[in-house]
C-alpha cells in the first residue's frame, strides 16, 4: 500500500458524534504518466510527481484541518455549510498514486522504481477503517473530487462490498466525469493519453471489461451498481480548454 515514492499511503480521520455515519473523501489531483515532459503541470510526469505531495506523504503533518478543503463540502464540520454530514465520522484519503486509487504495478524509471499501488492503498484504508468501527456503519457517503471523483465511480462498488449489507451506501462524485474528447482546436484528447497510459502501465484494478475505456466515467458509470450522485458544472474549464 505505497505511494509513488515507495512510502505508505494514508488518511486523516475525525470522529463524529453520529458514530455510525461516515463521510469518506478521496482527494483529487489529476493523473500522471511517463511520457509527459518532466517539468509539466500539474505533476503530469510520474517521476516528477514522486517528490511532491501528490506522490508522497513524506512531510505530511500528523494532524491536519481539512474542513474547508476545496472540492470537499462534505468535509466541513459547520452545520450551516454541511447540514447533513457535519457531525459524521469524516475520512480524508490522501491521493499519492497518480491513478485514481486504481494501480497495482511497479514501473522502472531512470531515477528509481515508481510504485503505482493505489488500489492496494484503498484496500489498506478500508481495512484500517474497519478497526475504527466502519464495519458497524449504518450510513456511508463515499465522496471525492476531480481524480478522486473518478475514484468514486471506479471503486464505489468495492466500498459497497466491504460494508454491512444493512448500511445505506451512496457515492458522491464531484467533478469526476472526464469525457473522452479532443481538446479545443487540437487533435489531442484532454485526458485520453493520461488515463489510457495509467490503465495499461499502472494496471488498473477496476470492475470493468471494456479495456482502457474503463478509465473514463462515461464508460465505467454504466457498470456501477451502487447509487451515485454526480456533481458537475455545466462549464468545466478544465475540460473545455
Amino acid at each position: 500500500a505505497l505511494c509513488i515514492d515507495g512510502l505508505p499511503g494514508g488518511y486523516y480521520f475525525r470522529a463524529g458524534a453520529a458514530t455510525t455515519k461516515w463521510y469518506i473523501h478521496h482527494e483529487g489531483g489529476g493523473w500522471c504518466q511517463m511520457e509527459r515532459p518532466y517539468e509539466s503541470w500539474p505533476n503530469d510526469n510520474c517521476a516528477a510527481r514522486r517528490s511532491t505531495r501528490l506522490g508522497s506523504l513524506e512531510g505530511d503533518p500528523a494532524a491536519a484541518d481539512w474542513t474547508s478543503t476545496t472540492g470537499c463540502a462534505g468535509c466541513s464540520d459547520d452545520a450551516a455549510i454541511n447540514p447533513l454530514m457535519h457531525d459524521w465520522n469524516n475520512v480524508y484519503v490522501r491521493y499519492c498514486d497518480g491513478g485514481s486509487f486504481s494501480g497495482t504495478a511497479d514501473v522502472a524509471a531512470p531515477n528509481g522504481t515508481l510504485y503505482f499501488r493505489g488500489k492496494r492503498v484503498l484496500r489498506a484504508v478500508v481495512d484500517s477503517l474497519m478497526a475504527r468501527g466502519l464495519g458497524a456503519a449504518t450510513d456511508v457517503v463515499v465522496g471525492g473530487s476531480s481524480a478522486g471523483g473518478l475514484a468514486v465511480i471506479l471503486h464505489l462498488d468495492y466500498w459497497r462490498s466491504r460494508l454491512p449489507r444493512t448500511a445505506t451506501v451512496v457515492g458522491l462524485a464531484d467533478s469526476g466525469f472526464f469525457l473522452d474528447w479532443k481538446q479545443n482546436g487540437t487533435s489531442a484528447h484532454s485526458y485520453d493519453e493520461d488515463l489510457r497510459w495509467g490503465f495499461e502501465h499502472m494496471r488498473y484494478d477496476v470492475d470493468c471489461d471494456a479495456g482502457a475505456d474503463c478509465a473514463f466515467a462515461e464508460h465505467a458509470l454504466a457498470r456501477v451498481r451502487t447509487p451515485v450522485f454526480l456533481l458537475q458544472t455545466t462549464y468545466d474549464s478544465w475540460q473545455l480548454q
